[in-house]
C-alpha cells in the first residue's frame, strides 16, 4: 500500500472542530482499557484508566481518562489515589483489587466535573457509585469494544 498524505494541506480552518467535553454529572460507565505510566518529573507511576460513557445519551461511546498517583514522593497523592481507587473497586463489587483487570467492563455511575488544564476544558473524576444498568434495560456490553491489551505508549492525550 502507497501512502501520499500532505499535512501542510491541513490548516485552522479546515480542522474539525473539537467536540465540546463531556457534560458534568452522573454518566454510567465501564472501564475498557488501562496501563501504568511514569510521572512527567520521573519519580512516579500512576494508573490511567480509560472510561467509555455506555447510558443512553448523548455522551454514549464518548471516553474519558482517570489517573491515579500509586507512586509518588507526596504520600497524600498516593492517599488520594488509592481512596478513589477503593471507592471505585467497591461500587464495581470487587472486594480486593489487586490488578486493574478486575474492573473491565464492570458499569459503575461517575460523577464527572470540568477542569480547566493548559487552556482546555476536560473530564474530571468527582465520585463513584453502584451502577446496574440491567434495571434500566440498558446491556453494557452491547456497546462496550472489546478489551484489547496495549503496550505502554505516552500517546495519551494528556
Amino acid at each position: 500500500m502507497k501512502i501520499n498524505i500532505k499535512a501542510q494541506a491541513v490548516t485552522n480552518e479546515n480542522k474539525q472542530e473539537e467536540r465540546e467535553p463531556i457534560p458534568e454529572g452522573w454518566h454510567n460507565a465501564v472501564v475498557i482499557d488501562y496501563t501504568t505510566k511514569t510521572t512527567k518529573a520521573g519519580n512516579g507511576e500512576y494508573l490511567l484508566l480509560t472510561y467509555e460513557i455506555v447510558d443512553d445519551s448523548e455522551s454514549k461511546g464518548r471516553w474519558f481518562w482517570g489517573s491515579y498517583n500509586l507512586v509518588n514522593p507526596s504520600p497524600r497523592a498516593v492517599a488520594v489515589a488509592e481512596k478513589q481507587l477503593a471507592e471505585l473497586a467497591w461500587c464495581a463489587g470487587v472486594e480486593n483489587l489487586t490488578d486493574p483487570h478486575q474492573l473491565l467492563q464492570i458499569p459503575v455511575k461517575i460523577l464527572l466535573a470540568h477542569d480547566e488544564w493548559e487552556g482546555r476544558v476536560n473530564s474530571k473524576i468527582k465520585g463513584y457509585q453502584k451502577c446496574d444498568l440491567r434495571s434500566n434495560g440498558v446491556n453494557p456490553m452491547a456497546s462496550a469494544r472489546p478489551v484489547v491489551s496495549k503496550p505502554d505508549s505516552n500517546d495519551v492525550p494528556f
